[in-house]
């Protein structure tokens, strides 16, 4: 059951890196941990955790800021993310989701050139 469990995991993190890479490439980056049923995402400068978190959440994608876990050191911009549960059609489209909420976010951050007057 226990090598079962670890292959059918491992290819379902498989499917969440290549979907991150994929959509996400720069802002928002899994480190090569190949264990576990949670991972942390590190999100690009300039990206809120907390309000990243937020925003999916109003798009059903439930995940955490990694600030809720640590307490002494400085607190990273990064999410957790599960994967365990979902097969690799529900992880790509939420990643999907979660590429919509970034690229909204990054895309309203971004100082708004004005128009020079002729």
């Amino acid at each position: 059951h226990i090598r079962r469990m670890r292959e059918l995991y491992a290819g379902r993190l498989a499917t969440l890196r290549e979907a991150v890479h994929r959509k996400l490439a720069g802002l928002l980056e899994i480190p090569d941990i190949e264990a576990g049923i949670h991972v942390m995402a590190r999100l690009a400068r300039g990206l809120n955790a907390d309000a990243v978190a937020a925003d999916l959440a109003a798009v059903d994608v439930e995940t955490m800021p990694m600030r809720q876990f640590v307490l002494a050191t400085a607190r990273p911009e990064a999410l957790l993310l599960g994967f365990a549960p979902y097969d690799a059609r529900q992880i790509r489209d939420s990643v999907d989701r979660i590429a919509a909420v970034i690229d909204r976010r990054v895309r309203n951050s971004r100082p708004r050139r004005r128009r020079r007057r002729a």
